[in-house]
């Protein structure tokens, strides 16, 4: 007799999109430290515009938005110091929305949420991840 070990079995985990107050401080979290100007309601803009976005999509438009001052230096990259760098603002997130947009369409999130409430798995699987039933 042969006995099966290590058998995994894969367990779908839904986890929703973050809602304007998270993505507000994922945006805020990722900005830390950074040298940026978003008056309070640009920041509120730019958490309305992301939407749909979700925390992995929000990393890679502020790394994209980061890299706008930069690429405005041109060839005076080398010869500027970081203190002379502009600071961010909404117009840089605005054109980093043109190229980094949210990684699933709204469809596939409403199949995702669809697919949960008919195998969800209790009362808290909305928001927190667990493994067992």
């Amino acid at each position: 007799m042969k006995l099966l070990t290590n058998i995994r079995t894969v367990k779908r985990i839904y986890i929703p999109l973050p809602d304007a107050n998270v993505r507000k401080n994922l945006l805020k979290h990722k900005l830390k430290g950074q040298a940026f100007s978003l008056p309070g309601g640009d920041l509120e803009r730019l958490v309305k515009d992301t939407e749909g976005y979700s925390g992995s999509d929000l990393q890679a438009l502020c790394v994209e938005a980061a890299m706008m001052p930069i690429r405005e230096l041109g060839s005076n990259i080398l010869t500027v110091k970081a203190d002379q760098v502009r600071r961010l603002k909404y117009g840089d997130f605005q054109k980093a929305m043109s190229v980094i947009r949210p990684s699933l369409l709204k469809s596939k999130w409403e199949e995702l949420e669809k697919w949960n409430k008919e195998f969800d798995s209790g009362p808290c699987s909305n928001h927190m991840i667990h493994f067992g039933r």
